[in-house]
Formats: structure tokens, sequence, C-alpha cells
């Protein structure tokens, strides 16, 4: 699998680079556009944004026109260009999966990489020694924060669009190394194109839908969700919440038998065992009283080997932090554990996705109020 231009970080907010709508586009004879028009589907589904097929799109038009090459994936331009598409090229692994298609898409409609936002320092550290040439630095140093904004998204490891760990990396060695607590294991998750994350629509339609829906009313959606421009009414929400104002959680699929019980524990000093099994989702929500904090360990788990690790199926995912950053994607672990890892929440709650994807998939975890 190989990583190339990965989007997200901040985006455009000037008219120089403003798309003008609906944005037209197109395929090479021999591309197949299903999964692109999935791509354009889910985008314009979840932002005010609007898609124009067009067989006849021309090279001297605005718009985006679709390739394909033998290894990697990119796309040409961050933003439009003036008279003339930008162009995509995908190969045979990203053409099939509409979540490496919108990572490019983003990046076209003028989203930056995700390590170039303003406030980055506090999360990754750039290895500009282990950088290929500096032909490639655009793809690490700082966007300009006179025409660019991240808006009100905040740094999300788990973005579909944030660069791969060694990212044009000169020796294999990291590009991009991950600081603060759990660095270990959010390294691990940089750059996976499986899932799109909430942040990924929110700054389009932050930067482009701002004036359709009142985000406080009738009610603000929760967790750091956004109204959608298609209904107001309608909130688009985080994982693992759904409903009109992202205050449900997704139906757990696993049975009681395999170990779910989804309903709200409270947990205490001693502490409690669980065990998941076999295939299905199961979402946990854990609360530590006033005070306390909730501390998980995982004990043993046996899932499939992933990389990047983020997610998918046959994984777990851990939600740690506070309330007003739920947005992002938790703590994700994949493969087999035979040592221990303990995390604990930053607030009252913590929130446990047990994905399994195989019959022999397992976790076992402790659950335990600290102070």
């Amino acid at each position: 699998m190989s990583f190339f231009l990965c989007v997200y970080g901040g985006i455009y907010n000037d008219t120089e680079h403003e798309w003008k709508f609906p944005i037209q586009y197109r395929a090479w004879n021999a591309v197949d556009t299903t999964y692109i028009d999935k791509a354009f589907y889910l985008i314009s589904n979840n932002t005010c944004l609007n898609f124009t097929k067009n067989k006849d799109l021309g090279y001297n038009e605005s718009g985006i026109i679709f390739g394909h090459i033998g290894q990697g994936y990119y796309s040409n331009n961050i933003g439009p260009k003036k008279n003339e598409p930008v162009t995509i090229f995908l190969d045979n692994e990203c053409r099939l999966k509409e979540a490496c298609i919108i990572s490019l898409i983003l990046q076209a409609l003028g989203v930056f990489p995700e390590q170039t936002r303003q406030d980055r320092e506090k999360y990754v550290d750039i290895k500009y020694d282990n950088i290929n040439n500096t032909k490639e630095m655009i793809y690490f140093n700082k966007t300009d924060p006179t025409i660019t904004s991240d808006y009100d998204t905040k740094y999300d490891y788990g973005s579909l669009v944030q660069y791969y760990r060694k990212s044009y990396s000169k020796n294999d060695q990291d590009t991009i190394s991950v600081k603060g607590e759990y660095k270990e294991y959010y390294q691990l998750m940089l750059g996976q194109k499986n899932s799109v994350t909430l942040n990924n629509y929110k700054i389009l339609s932050r930067r482009y839908c701002n004036n359709y829906c009142d985000e406080d009313k009738p009610k603000r959606c929760a967790h750091g969700g956004y109204k959608n421009p298609r209904n107001c009414s309608q909130c688009v929400c985080p994982f693992p919440y759904e409903g009109e104002i992202c205050t449900k959680k997704i139906e757990s699929t696993l049975t009681q038998a395999q170990g779910c019980n989804p309903i709200q524990k409270t947990v205490s000093k001693q502490g409690q065992t669980y065990q998941y099994k076999g295939k299905g989702i199961c979402v946990e929500t854990f609360i530590a009283s006033e005070g306390k904090k909730v501390q998980l360990k995982i004990l043993e788990q046996n899932m499939t080997p992933q990389t990047p690790c983020a997610r998918n199926s046959s994984m777990v995912e851990v939600k740690y932090k506070k309330e007003d950053e739920r947005d992002v994607m938790g703590l994700c672990f994949c493969g087999s554990r035979s040592e221990p890892v303990t995390i604990t929440s930053e607030g009252t709650k913590l929130i446990l996705i047990y994905n399994g994807g195989r019959n022999e998939d397992s976790l076992k975890v402790e659950l335990k109020a600290i102070d």
C-alpha cells in the first residue's frame, strides 16, 4: 500500500481558491466510476456541496478528472485550478475504497494535510531530516493562516486524511512523530483509509455551508456534531453517536451471550472484568462517580493485525477524552496482545467499542474507578 498526498488540516477560505458549484467530474474511459460516484454521494449527503457527472468535461474547464496509475494515489492540486480540472490518480486499491477516494477529493476541494494545522505542535513533531527532498516540505510546513482556517475542528490522529507516519521518508524512518499521552498507539493509527471521520465532512460544511442552518435551533448537536445542511432538523454525528442531536449510540449487534450488555455501567474501586467474543459490534459506556475517573485495562486481545490500526472491522476503539473532544477518533487497538494496556478517562466517562469481524475475535478487559 502506498501513501501519497493525504489531506485535511485547514482549508482554503479565500475567494481565489473558492469552488463554484456544482462541481463537474468525470473519469478516463478505462476507469470505473462506481466507487467515485459513491464518494461524491457521501460528501454531498453530509454537506451542501453539489457535484455533476459530465463525461464531456474538457481539459480547459474547471472540475475534477479521475485517472488510473499502477501504484500509489494522489491529487495534482490543493484547491481548484484556473481554466483546467484538478486530476486525481487512483491505483487498483484506492479505486475500490470510497474513503480513500474521499481523501483525495478533499485535497481537490482545498483541504490541507492534517500535520500542517496551526496547532500541530501540541500533537506531532515533524522529522525534517527524514523527509525525502525539499519540494515535499509543502506537505509538512504549516498552512498560511491568512488564507486557510481550521474552523472549529480538532486535531484527529484518525482522520481519514492524516499522513502516514513514514510518508515521503528517504530512509524508512518516521517523518511524523506523535506527541503526548498514548503516543505509541496513536502513532500506529496515522494514515488510515477505511473510515471517514466527522471532521472530514465538518470542515467542508463550515467552509461552504455555514449559512444554511442555525446551530442552536431547535437544539444544538451534541458531542461535536453539526447540523446537516440537507436537513437542518438532523445532525451529522461522530461515531458511535446517532439520532437527531447525536445523543443516542448506534445499536450493538453483539449478543449478551457474546458478552455485550450495552447499558450504562457504573464502575467501582474494586473493579470488574468483562469479556467479548465473536462477530459483532458492542458499544459499552462506563461511568465513575463525581471526582473519579474510569480506568480500563486491556488484559487479553485477539483481533486482526492491521497497519495502520484505526476504526475498522476486527479491532477495538476506546473513547476516553472529555465531552467536548468526542468528535475525534478514539484510541484504537488491533491484533493480539500479551502485555496489558491501561487507559484512563479524562473525565468521568469512558466508551469502549468492540468491533468483532471474525468468530475467533475476543477481548478481555478490566474496568475500575480511580482517583
